[in-house]
């Protein structure tokens, strides 16, 4: 049996950015001549490290491919595809006209069939085309008492092993 293919979010789903220095980061690079401060969202490493011991894994991010870069550089993260913001579709909400970018399943085919892939990401939109892939977890703006990432640890172990992932229902998977 193939591994379930892990899609992980970047931006306040792993650690939060901003062009604003805060306090207490953890990291920071320079693109383009913008500075950029990072924290790491609390159990980030134990996170990393048990996706990468349990399951495939790639990044899809609405961010910069450059910006992306130096972040798995950072979070020690080798995916097996990299997806940007120039792979996303820039879409509108019916009903608050906001703009958002979309992330698209159908483009990780060749890597796992639909009913094998589970993405992470703290916007459900951005996945709103495969709503029954998703984990929708909390944001993270620098709460050091966050511990979202353990418990979708938890959870995946749980859930390893079903054979169609798109069967579970994951909405409420933080209190389970």
């Amino acid at each position: 049996m193939n591994k379930t293919l892990i899609i992980l979010d970047l931006d306040e789903s792993l650690f939060h950015c901003d062009i604003l220095s805060m306090d207490n980061y953890e990291y920071k690079f320079t693109l383009d001549n913008t500075t950029y401060y990072s924290m790491k969202r609390p159990y980030v490493d134990e996170f990393i490290t048990y996706i990468k011991e349990n399951y495939e894994y790639g990044v899809y991010t609405a961010a910069s491919e450059d910006y992306a870069v130096e972040h798995c550089k950072v979070l020690n993260l080798n995916p097996k595809f990299l997806l940007h913001q120039n792979d996303c579709i820039i879409s509108t909400d019916r009903k608050t006209y906001n703009k958002y970018f979309l992330k698209e399943l159908y483009k990780l085919e060749e890597y796992s069939s639909l009913s094998n892939m589970i993405a992470i990401d703290d916007r459900f939109e951005s996945f709103s085309e495969d709503p029954d892939n998703l984990i929708k977890i909390e944001p993270f703006y620098c709460n050091k008492k966050d511990n979202v990432l353990l418990r979708l640890i938890d959870y995946l172990e749980s859930i390893k092993g079903v054979v169609d992932v798109r069967t579970i229902d994951k909405r409420e998977w933080y209190t389970k």
